[in-house]
C-alpha cells in the first residue's frame, strides 16, 4: 500500500491554509488529483506525491527540457505561473520560460504528468493552461499507470498545442506515443524499448517555438524529447521509483 493509504503522508504544503484557500486551490487544480486537507494543522496534503513514479518522471523530463531549451535561451523551472488579471495563478508540474528584455517572464511550454488523473483530465488541464497563459504554445502530457491493474507499467505521452484557428488544442501524435511495457487493456507493447537496445528508443516530437516578443530568444526548431531517458530513470530507481512491481 502507498504511504498515504497507510495513513502517513509527509508531503504537505502551506502554513495556516484556511478551508476557503484550500477549496480555491483545489478548484484551480486538475481533476483527479489526490489531495486532502489537514484541518488540525491547516495544511494541504499532497497524496499524489506518494506515487514516486510521478516525481521521478517529472524530474527527469524537467532535466531533459533544460538540456533541450537552455541553449536557446530558455529555462526549465518549477513553481507558480502568475497569470494575467482575472485568471488564477497556475502550477504545472514544470514549465519552460525565458526572461524578456523588458524583465517580464514569457512562458512557452508546460508539463503535466498524470498518475491518478485520467488522460481526459490531463487534456482538460492542458486546455485550461493554454486558455489562462496567453504566451503558452504547447503542453506536454504524460500519463503513467503505476497501479494494481492490468495496465500497470503503461506509459504514454502526447502534446496539445494552441490552435491558430481557435477552438480545441491540436493533439500530436494521434494516438499518443506508447512507451511503456504494456498498452491499453494490458496488451504487450511491441515497441517497448529494452534496456541497452540500440534501436527503438522512444522520442516524443515537440513542436517548434515562435520567436519571443522582440525576437529574443529567436524561434526554436522542433525538438525530440527522449522518453527512453525517463524509462532509464524509472529502472534505475527500482522500487523507490515505481510502487507497483518492477519498473517498465
Amino acid at each position: 500500500a502507498l504511504q498515504c493509504d497507510r495513513g502517513s503522508c509527509p508531503f504537505r504544503i502551506g502554513r495556516n491554509v484556511s478551508v476557503d484557500l484550500f477549496n480555491q486551490w483545489l478548484a484551480d487544480s486538475e481533476d483527479g488529483l489526490r489531495v486532502d486537507y489537514d484541518e488540525a494543522n491547516q495544511q494541504v496534503v499532497i497524496r499524489e506525491a506518494c506515487i514516486t513514479s510521478h516525481g521521478t518522471t517529472r524530474a527527469e523530463i524537467r532535466h531533459l527540457l533544460k538540456e533541450l531549451y537552455l541553449p536557446h535561451g530558455y529555462m526549465a523551472v518549477l513553481g507558480r505561473i502568475i497569470t494575467p488579471a482575472g485568471h488564477p495563478d497556475l502550477s504545472p508540474d514544470a514549465y519552460v520560460r525565458c526572461r524578456l528584455p523588458t524583465g517580464a517572464n514569457h512562458d512557452v511550454i508546460a508539463l503535466e504528468v498524470g498518475a491518478s488523473q485520467t488522460a481526459a483530465a490531463l487534456s482538460t488541464r492542458a486546455q485550461r493552461l493554454l486558455e489562462d497563459i496567453p504566451s503558452l504554445e504547447f503542453v506536454i502530457l504524460v500519463k503513467l499507470h503505476d497501479d494494481a491493474t492490468v495496465e500497470c507499467r503503461r506509459l504514454y505521452a502526447w502534446t496539445e498545442s494552441r490552435n491558430p484557428a481557435g477552438g480545441a488544442p491540436v493533439r500530436s501524435p494521434v494516438p499518443p506515443l506508447e512507451f511503456g511495457q504494456v498498452m491499453a487493456g494490458g496488451a504487450p507493447n511491441p515497441a517497448h524499448w529494452s534496456p541497452g537496445a540500440v534501436a527503438g528508443r522512444p522520442f516524443l516530437p515537440l513542436p517548434a517555438l515562435a520567436a519571443a516578443p522582440g525576437g529574443i530568444p529567436a524561434a526554436v526548431p522542433p525538438q525530440n524529447l527522449d522518453l527512453g531517458a525517463v524509462l532509464q530513470a524509472l529502472r534505475a530507481g527500482g522500487g523507490g521509483a515505481w510502487v507497483h512491481g518492477p519498473p517498465p
